[in-house]
């Protein structure tokens, strides 16, 4: 099964080494997952195709953000459009994980 492997690699002790900085960025995201899901609601299903719609105009935001960025700039706007990035690709791996979570559950109580 899929998501009981992906369970299992993530749970595994891998050896790898993790830059430090990932920890900032990390909690950046899981930030903004908290901040959308006080918003919209954690347990809000939607299709892939409206997750898919949500993402597409995350990037393109990351996209417009991109055209500000200058030498100058600590490119703020820039990371904060990326952090909105990663939350709704986490989010739909979230979703599509609790939907096979779901459907697995209904295939056991048909037993």
């Amino acid at each position: 099964n899929g998501w009981r492997e992906v369970a299992r690699l993530a749970s595994a002790p891998t050896g790898i080494v993790v830059d430090p900085r990932f920890e900032g960025i990390v909690s950046s995201v899981m930030l903004e997952i908290q901040r959308r899901d006080l918003k919209w609601g954690q347990d809000r299903t939607l299709s892939p195709y409206h997750f898919n719609t949500v993402l597409m105009e995350e990037v393109g935001e990351v996209a417009e953000a991109s055209f500000g960025l200058d030498r100058d700039s600590n490119g703020e706007h820039y990371i904060e459009e990326c952090v909105q990035v990663a939350a709704v690709a986490m989010q739909m791996i979230r979703a599509r994980h609790v939907e096979h979570e779901q459907h697995e559950n209904e295939l056991d109580e048909e037993d």
